[in-house]
């Protein structure tokens, strides 16, 4: 760009789309698991034109050819399982994306839900059937929850295949992989069938498993069930009923044991009337064109057929609906994912700007907001050997000293104290941006965002001494950017006992509430209060009622839909040694057997969603709606421990020496962030780099990754068009795929003071103020610009490292030269 504004950049056909605003280059029960991998690269390769052999009986047959850009939708929606997540493509080809992860296979449940299934690297040694967990988010949700669980201990391996619509919901096709190793005899895979409103499970059709002998891709129109049988030599269609009996459907060019060329994939229509499938030498010495034909099954002849290159690679997935065959061919290193119309099989395919296992949607899925699943817990961890920040497995140290108690600030930085031995009245607080500052309260509880209130708020007990129970204390809420503080009368401490909350959610305060009853006993309760401290009647209560002698600990998810609680049934209360008789070493020998028991309830259903047992002298610490850390110890030792369980069932636990408080992100009363061409709404081109940072780790939290380069050496080419011995700082986010880049010289000011001038996106999310990111279309960009979009004639920007447009402004001076 030429100019003192900076135009917009997209790459709008793939999922290493790179958004990029630079002055570069201007000078300056039971389940299912899958055995199907996911898909490879987004790379779109070239389709040869290469003649394709003469197809039996063929109505139409065509040779495919280099895919054009899509320009537009293909009128109907498609689910993709892409290496990275899985994504929903509209008709008129918006992108969404719906759960990021390393998602082996996702279906819709025809309801507007999403079936899942996550690759979680297991292998067949590990005998870890949770891996392959048949995952279930319900429209309108954002929380996946388990539909299908092996057997515990039992060695099985489930893999999730299709779904139809029942009279009364709709049932799941999977099949139960039942066995210790492959090849061996005692090796079964068992077909089945779950209705999920009355949780029935039927067995179909049992087929005796190994290396070279089997059967995949199975998938059902709701009348008849297809796939791919395979053996030593040959391969071919199988069609049963939804009962898994065979039918004598399936014709001979897709079943014949004796043919050279093998059968990969086979599906059904909807009506199931049609049936697709490809065959192809994989043995020659240079591979056979793959052949995608659509067989008319009442007539007993091929409707159609598609040539593809070998070159290309091997058929990996099929779909096909009333007008459209989908497919995906190549290998690890180079695959695409093409839509044949059915209606112009003359006509080149589409190239779909995502690539992996697709398949056609009746229902599109309809879900809150995008699940990140692939994620472990990030963590602050804090104990004798100091305070660290734990992203992404990356540990970093914040401090060197022992310390005694942190918690997540909710804006990229963490509030936290020294063991009592240092500095008793103190609490101090890191911001995001590396500044610190201190607190006079020294019995800090936790950090909420208040209804109301408008930033972060620390819950303080307030001049609380524990070892004063004649005292009343009351709590303070503090804002931490204003410093202003109000009381909460209703909670704290008294005489008799407490009513202590430990968590916020939603407009409610949960904690334990506790009188003593005695020497080694007291009744306790967990309790909600609304956002001014009164008590409420919650009908979903775990533990409305005394349960003494007991000790219990309890925290509700951020959105209030949750609630994490910890129950040790029978061991008598130990509340700062005052209800023990006989010290602290006799309550411990007495009680250490005692196992305490930790649930996730859902307050809306009360229904369980997790349960687990947890060692003896376990609390709940923290929660933030999917994962709980569960802290224990030895208090005859003074040792601290914590586990964080994933209650998704995704990740093995995080055992941890010291205390653990999970990361938050909060973006807080923080505007949201534009793609715009003066910045980010946020902030602006120009804008000192110090300032920029500081407003952006308080929306974002601190940058994943960072390249700092001062000055920038000679090298070719240059980073991003810079010249040399000028400074440099690229600043990258991996959740939103954003990067921020900083110099001391461009249109904006040359003063040599390092200034923000441009950013970059890579993912889905992140949009102009018109809606146009990462997955739109060039139709969508003329939608919504009109005239002032310019197109080059050269799309691709080598400099940008993407596709290219420019925005001309109706309203900004110095339009021409924008």
């Amino acid at each position: 760009m030429r100019n003192r504004r900076v135009g917009l950049r997209e790459l709008l056909v793939a999922t290493t789309a790179f958004l990029l605003v630079l002055p570069a280059c201007s000078g300056g029960e039971e389940s299912v698991e899958t055995s199907s991998t996911t898909s490879g690269t987004v790379a779109v390769a070239p389709v040869s034109s290469a003649t394709a052999p003469p197809s039996p009986n063929a109505t139409t047959t065509t040779s495919t050819t280099t895919p054009a850009l899509p320009v537009a939708g293909i009128g109907e929606t498609v689910l993709v399982t892409a290496d990275n997540g899985v994504y929903q493509i509209g008709p008129e080809g918006d992108v969404t994306l719906l759960v990021a992860g390393p998602i082996v296979y996702a279906v819709d449940d025809t309801q507007g839900g999403l079936l899942f299934q996550v690759d979680r690297g297991r292998t067949w040694e590990d005998g870890d059937s949770r891996s392959t967990i048949v995952w279930w988010i319900p429209r309108g949700a954002s929380t996946p929850q388990e539909v299908l669980v092996p057997t515990p201990g039992a060695g099985h391996r489930l893999s999730l295949h299709d779904t139809y619509a029942t009279d009364d919901g709709f049932a799941i096709l999977y099949t139960r992989h039942e066995g210790s190793t492959p090849g061996v005899d005692d090796l079964i895979d068992r077909l089945r069938r779950f209705d999920v409103p009355n949780r029935q499970v039927t067995d179909l059709h049992l087929h005796s498993a190994s290396v070279e002998h089997g059967y995949g891709g199975v998938a059902t129109n709701g009348e008849l069930i297809a796939g791919v049988w395979y053996q030593q030599i040959g391969s071919g269609c199988f069609i049963y009923d939804i009962d898994g009996q065979p039918t004598d459907l399936v014709p001979k060019e897709a079943s014949d044991p004796t043919a050279e060329d093998d059968v990969s994939e086979c599906r059904l229509s909807p009506d199931g009337r049609q049936l697709v499938f490809t065959v192809q030498n994989y043995y020659a010495d240079n591979p056979d064109p793959a052949t995608l034909y659509v067989w008319d099954l009442d007539a007993d002849t091929a409707a159609a057929s598609f040539a593809v290159s070998g070159s290309v690679g091997a058929p990996r997935d099929i779909d096909l609906s009333a007008t459209n065959a989908v497919a995906t061919f190549g290998d690890y290193d180079n695959r695409q994912t093409l839509v044949f119309d059915l209606n112009a099989p003359e006509a080149d395919p589409i190239a779909l700007p995502i690539v992996g296992r697709a398949r056609f949607v009746d229902t599109p899925v309809d879900i809150a907001a995008s699940v990140q699943v692939g994620d472990g817990p990030n963590y602050y961890r804090y104990g004798d050997d100091g305070l660290y920040r734990v992203v992404e497995g990356v540990e970093t140290r914040l401090e060197t000293e022992p310390v005694i108690w942190a918690v997540d600030d909710l804006m990229g930085g963490v509030i936290y104290r020294f063991h009592w031995q240092l500095d008793p009245e103190t609490t101090y607080w890191l911001r995001a941006d590396g500044s610190g500052e201190t607190f006079g309260y020294h019995h800090p509880q936790f950090v909420a965002s208040i209804e109301g209130e408008p930033s972060a708020v620390m819950i303080v007990s307030d001049e609380w001494d524990a070892d004063m129970f004649d005292e009343d204390v009351d709590l303070l809420l503090v804002d931490l950017r204003s410093g202003s503080e109000r009381r909460m009368p209703n909670l704290g401490f008294n005489g008799d006992g407490w009513s202590f909350p430990r968590s916020y959610g939603d407009g409610l305060f949960v904690g334990v509430d506790g009188v003593a009853a005695g020497c080694g006993y007291s009744d306790t309760v967990i309790s909600f209060w609304d956002g001014d401290g009164n008590r409420i009647d919650h009908p979903h209560n775990p533990i409305a009622e005394p349960c003494g002698p007991c000790e219990l600990s309890v925290a509700i998810s951020p959105d209030g839909r949750l609630l994490a609680y910890s129950h040790r049934p029978d061991a008598p209360s130990d509340v700062h040694g005052r209800l023990v008789c006989g010290g602290h070493d006799d309550w411990w020998d007495k009680t250490r057997g005692i196992l305490a028991e930790v649930v996730v309830l859902d307050l809306g259903t009360g229904d369980g969603v997790f349960r687990v047992a947890a060692p003896a002298r376990a609390s709940v610490a923290d929660f933030d709606g999917r994962f709980v850390v569960v802290e224990h110890g030895d208090w005859v030792e003074s040792t601290t421990a914590s586990v964080v369980y994933d209650t998704w069932g995704i990740h093995q636990p995080v055992e941890v020496d010291g205390g653990v408080e999970l990361v938050r992100r909060s973006v807080m009363d923080a505007p949201a962030i534009t793609l715009r061409a003066d910045g980010l709404g946020v902030v602006s081109f120009g804008e000192l780099a110090e300032d920029a940072m500081a407003t952006m780790t308080s929306v974002l939290g601190p940058p994943d990754t960072e390249v700092i380069v001062d000055p920038v050496a000679e090298q070719d080419p240059m980073p991003y068009g810079y010249a040399a011995d000028r400074y440099f700082h690229l600043s990258g986010w991996h959740g939103p795929g954003l990067h921020l880049v900083f110099s001391d010289s461009n249109y904006y000011r040359d003063d040599g003071v390092p200034h923000f001038v441009g950013w970059g996106v890579t993912r889905p999310g992140l949009e102009t103020e018109v809606g146009i990111g990462v997955g739109s279309r060039v139709a969508d960009l003329v939608g919504a610009y009109g005239d002032n979009v310019a197109l080059p004639d050269s799309f691709l920007d080598e400099c940008a490292g993407g596709w290219t447009f420019r925005v001309e402004p109706v309203d900004l001076p110095d339009a021409a030269d924008y």
